[in-house]
């Protein structure tokens, strides 16, 4: 009797093995291809000799199927990644030099890493689209997409491949309904870069660009370099001949002391010749020391870099999840993070964007009314037209030196990634580059959006133009100037409520994703914040930075606001639709986040700077990355997709890994941000002040 049960249990695993495929792919291509698929002779010699060998046991064959990929783990929590080693196939063709020590206790066999593929083999990937209805589905970041990865031989055309897709994947290796529900072929290509690359013309005109301002760069730090051994020359010779004269009565003295006079520092700032200043702005010195400078000028705001600088880390956290989702390999526990409560900051980093409308608000105003209490505007509409054409000369060439590097490396991830990306950077920037010119993308999805994290930029300007128009206003009609604010800041806020309800707006994630085209980056989601900075500022400059307020009126303002924030943050745990959610933060939520903000700034900036969080805000430590903020939002999302979709491995993540993600990520960012405002930014920020702007 248990004979016989053994029997049955034995003949069952068989028939699930049969009819489920091996675990390994490629087996199962090696054991069907000759009965069920039609291939070109050179593809079919080729498969049987790797066939043969694998069969005969030859080291080579089995590296092969080694290093190609099988069957993954967790297909039910969103893994559809069953990936190889490129850079295996890769050794397999060219075996790689390695000295080692000769060990009688090492149990490898000495010839093992030079053991060379018997025919010429590719890493290709197979992209097969599935429909199971077990496996964890949020309906993004073409999620429902197994991605296998073969070493397979190079002689097999495009045409070899797509039958042996058709024919051998979908009917024999995914054909568990149960599992994968209906399953259709998609493609299979070589992953290696096009062999035009270089003839693309977003590549050329990057290489133009870095060749231009690399040069000027060198030539600019040279050029400081010799001037200031030539200054410091004068200067030592002019006090060593002022040292050996004890009058200073005659004609060489008196021709010394004019020297020494132009040779004052002071003096040659406001005296450079048009060179100086232009390979100033290129040099390395200067721009290095402006970046790492410790310095504020009294009509800055401390508060304002603290800020900047935690909101950035927490937008690069949100980056994180959204940019590398594509490659994790545990959706459902990723998304499973969201529903805890100790770990909603890390999913509400959205709120931190509104923080940088209203900073941009409140220096805006507060700038513009100090400029009129030292130097009232003759012509208010000019100065409007000015600010706007500064502006955009200030963020537009970064701005499109930024999208050269993300189509470049687009170009690459899309030739090598094992991964479909989350957004086709090259297709819509060769297709929409000229709306990301006009600051006008925002205005369409993000589908078509070239670089869908710069629709912060667009809204921002656009929204710098309406507050500059409305500040103008102020000057001729204060109060003409707030009940347009008012109206704006009203009908803002109830459309946005309105489309929350038409959108059936909530805290869960997919919801937020899928609604970002009409409640995130449009100017009316964001125009009741920037307006309340703008005010905010208007006050400050009012009372001159000395609030009249009792010290118990500020500690029950910081009260408030922490706990407005910290409400904001936590809120997000309830995920369920209702009208609250729907209408009310949608309408009213990002206010209530930026009036906090506008108080820490208010209250760090006056003469109740004291506390604990003012002082964390205002420390100068952290004004290098507030510097860099601008350069370190605009590169994270590229440096994500970069790093995650060039690994060879998914992305796993869990509560420990994402501590260590995070760190990587806001070092590399920082570094990379260094670097791009080194050469690219800050030379166009002293260029723009030393030629335009004044």
């Amino acid at each position: 009797m248990c004979k016989e049960i053994f029997f049955q249990i034995c003949l069952f695993t068989i028939l699930i093995v049969k009819s489920i495929g091996s675990s390994e792919p490629y087996l199962d291509i090696l054991k069907h291809y000759e009965q069920n698929v039609d291939l070109s002779d050179l593809c079919n010699d080729k498969l049987g000799r790797l066939k043969n060998a694998y069969e005969n046991r030859e080291i080579w064959a089995i590296k092969v199927l080694d290093v190609s990929g099988k069957k993954a783990n967790d297909f039910t929590l969103g893994n559809n990644f069953w990936l190889g080693s490129g850079r295996g196939c890769d050794q397999l063709n060219n075996p790689p030099t390695i000295h080692l020590r000769p060990s009688s206790s090492r149990k490898m066999n000495e010839n093992v890493t030079s053991i060379r593929s018997e025919i010429p083999i590719v890493y290709r990937m197979f992209r097969i689209a599935h429909t199971s209805s077990i496996q964890f589905d949020i309906d993004l970041f073409n999620q429902s997409v197994i991605h296998v990865g073969l070493c397979f031989p190079k002689e097999c055309s495009n045409e070899d491949v797509d039958e042996i897709g058709i024919k051998i994947f979908v009917p024999i290796i995914l054909n568990d309904k149960t599992l994968y529900g209906n399953v259709s072929y998609k493609s299979s290509r070589v992953l290696e870069l096009r062999d035009d690359f270089m003839n693309e013309n977003f590549v050329r005109i990057l290489i133009i660009t870095v060749i231009f301002f690399g040069s000027l760069v060198a030539l600019g730090t040279i050029y400081t370099s010799l001037t200031r051994q030539k200054h410091s020359k004068r200067k030592l010779a002019g006090h060593n001949n002022n040292n050996n004269n004890e009058q200073c009565c005659t004609k060489n003295d008196f021709s010394t002391k004019i020297n020494l006079h132009y040779l004052n520092f002071d003096e040659l700032k406001k005296k450079k010749k048009i060179a100086d200043r232009f390979w100033h702005c290129f040099a390395l010195q200067k721009n290095n020391a402006f970046i790492m400078s410790s310095r504020l000028s009294k009509d800055s705001l401390p508060p304002i870099h603290g800020i900047r600088t935690f909101g950035i880390l927490w937008i690069i956290i949100g980056h994180m999840y959204y940019y590398a989702a594509a490659s994790f390999d545990n959706l459902q526990l990723a998304f499973s993070y969201g529903e805890s409560l100790a770990l909603q900051p890390f999913f509400a980093a959205a709120l931190s964007v509104d923080s940088f409308y209203t900073i941009s608000g409140f220096l805006l105003a507060y700038a513009f009314y100090e400029k009129q209490k030292k130097r009232p505007s003759r012509s208010l509409a000019m100065d409007v037209v000015k600010g706007t054409i500064n502006r955009y000369i200030r963020i537009a060439p970064c701005f499109m030196i930024l999208m050269l590097f993300a189509v470049t490396f687009s170009i690459i991830l899309n030739d090598t990634s094992q991964f479909l990306p989350v957004e086709n950077i090259e297709v819509n920037c060769k297709n929409y580059w000229w709306r990301n010119m006009l600051f006008i993308q925002n205005m369409y999805p993000l589908s078509e959006m070239c670089l869908s994290w710069s629709w912060y930029v667009s809204t921002d300007f656009q929204l710098f133009i309406i507050a500059s128009i409305i500040l103008a206003i102020s000057m001729k009609n204060m109060k003409l100037s707030a009940l347009i604010s008012f109206i704006i800041v009203a009908i803002c806020s109830m459309y946005s409520g309105y489309v929350g309800i038409q959108q059936s707006f909530a805290f869960s994630l997919d919801v937020q994703y899928k609604s970002v085209d009409e409640l995130y980056t449009k100017p009316y989601t964001r125009a009741a914040q920037y307006i309340t900075g703008v005010w905010a500022g208007y006050y400050l400059s009012k009372v001159n930075r000395q609030w009249r307020v009792r010290k118990m009126c500020i500690n029950l303002g910081w009260a408030l606001s922490i706990f407005t924030l910290l409400f904001l943050v936590f809120i997000q745990i309830y995920k369920e639709t209702n009208f609250f959610v729907s209408f009310v933060f949608p309408a009213v939520g990002r206010i209530l986040w930026s009036l906090p903000i506008c108080f820490i700034i208010f209250a760090g900036s006056t003469q109740f700077n004291e506390g604990f969080i003012a002082k964390i805000l205002n420390s100068k430590l952290l004004l290098p990355f507030s510097r860099m903020s601008f350069s370190a939002y605009l590169l994270n999302p590229l440096i994500v997709m970069v790093l995650t979709f060039s690994c060879e491995t998914t992305f796993h993540l869990d509560f420990y890994s994402m501590a260590i993600y995070i760190a990587g990520f806001y070092l590399i960012t920082y570094f990379a941000a260094y670097l791009f405002m080194l050469l690219f930014e800050n030379p166009i920020i002293m260029f723009v002040r030393a030629y335009i702007a004044n």
